[in-house]
């Protein structure tokens, strides 16, 4: 019964009828035993925490969101409390409760930042330990030069300040770019929390229809990919642009399977790219892809159409993004909400993309001029994997 009831929610969510899908949750969620812990109890709670946000009831999808996180750290798989972490992150964001949502976000920074902090103390200490050792010896060989002695001192000391003030500095320099960069792992392995689940639930309502068994293998080896990717990207800079284009027409497929006959797609590449060579940044394109499907095509009476093109201008990559979706006209509209945060992750990747190899990445994102939906543009330099230009 409590399996019926989870599909039940399911096919009420894919239909945008939150009210029902909840009553369908409670029905779940009462059959379960007191005390029991398991994934398909976790998962009510964070579906019934998500549903509450979408509706507005942020307070009452905080506590459903605290009860998944506590239940997945009971079943310790770090996909699934990363997931939880990243829906009490957008609840508490929605509260106005910005500290929470940073320590939900950023946990892998704050265990970065506590590693450096050490390192820090320790460097700083082995300077004192040198500086007052070498003071100490020459305080014993020029005993008899006392005046000596004292100006020495005062300019190793003013040296020895100096020295440190740079040294912190740079380190301090080091570790804000290294928090950015981990910020940036973060937001590379950050897919919709309950993208995954969604997509398990698709693949579960094809079986029972379809009775494909080939075709229900292929499904789930291309979700296996996405998945793989989607975790490793965390420590994985770039790819090519064959990788990419391989990764996005498998995420694209189940995202057709999940909302069927919503959109179409087309991927372009200029012939004269070398698709197997050139590198870009992984998971670059992926959030704008995302909000397309998620948000622009959300709520339009006609066939979607989202396009990516690969481009060889003046020496650089461009990739454009066009959907013909709701466009970016609604101030405040849950849209807007999350392409903004998908440009500041963008923002920042180029601006670390910048620093590092001296280059002039950029991006921009519009309402289309000559229709509706949105488009964006990203400029990056030229990189090939046999030059080894990311070392």
């Amino acid at each position: 019964m409590q399996v019926s009831y989870n599909k039940m929610n399911s096919l009420a969510y894919q239909q945008k009828n939150f009210e029902l899908s909840l009553r369908y949750l409670d029905s779940s969620i009462a059959l379960s035993a007191p005390g029991e812990i398991n994934n398909a109890i976790a998962t009510s709670f964070g579906d019934k925490g998500n549903i509450l946000l979408k509706l507005g009831r942020f307070k009452e999808a905080k506590k459903w969101a605290d009860s998944c996180l506590y239940y997945y750290q009971n079943i310790k798989f770090p996909p699934l409390i990363a997931n939880a972490y990243s829906l009490v992150a957008e609840i508490a964001d929605s509260l106005g409760d910005f500290a929470s949502a940073y320590h939900a976000l950023y946990q892998e920074k704050k265990i970065t930042d506590s590693l450096n902090t050490a390192e820090n103390a320790k460097a700083v200490t082995e300077v004192e330990k040198k500086y007052h050792q070498a003071k100490n010896e020459k305080t014993i060989r020029e005993l008899n030069q006392q005046k000596q002695i004292y100006a020495l001192l005062a300019i190793a000391g003013l040296l020895a300040a100096g020295v440190i003030a740079f040294y912190l500095r740079q380190q301090s320099l080091k570790n804000k770019q290294k928090i950015l960069e981990t910020e940036q792992r973060l937001n590379r392995a950050r897919m919709n929390p309950h993208f995954f689940f969604n997509a398990l639930t698709a693949l579960q309502r094809f079986a029972m229809k379809e009775n494909n068994g080939v075709a229900l293998a292929s499904s789930l080896s291309k979700f296996s990919h996405i998945m793989r990717e989607t975790l490793e990207s965390s420590y994985k800079e770039y790819v090519t642009i064959r990788q990419e284009l391989e990764f996005l027409k498998e995420y694209l497929e189940i995202q057709k399977m999940r909302f069927p006959s919503t959109f179409n797609y087309s991927l372009m590449i200029d012939g004269e790219l070398d698709a197997g060579d050139i590198l870009i940044p992984s998971m670059i394109i992926q959030p704008f892809i995302e909000n397309s499907i998620e948000h622009g095509f959300a709520a339009i009476s006609y066939t979607g159409e989202l396009r990516v093109d690969f481009k060889l201008e003046n020496k650089l990559i461009k990739i454009e993004i066009t959907d013909n979706g709701q466009g970016l006209s609604s101030p405040g509209s849950r849209q807007n909400e999350h392409i903004s945060r998908a440009s500041q992750i963008i923002k920042d990747r180029i601006y670390l993309l910048n620093i590092k190899l001296k280059s002039k990445a950029a991006f921009s994102i519009d309402n289309n001029k000559n229709g509706p939906g949105v488009s964006v543009q990203i400029q990056l330099p030229l990189l090939y994997q046999h030059e080894n230009t990311t070392g």
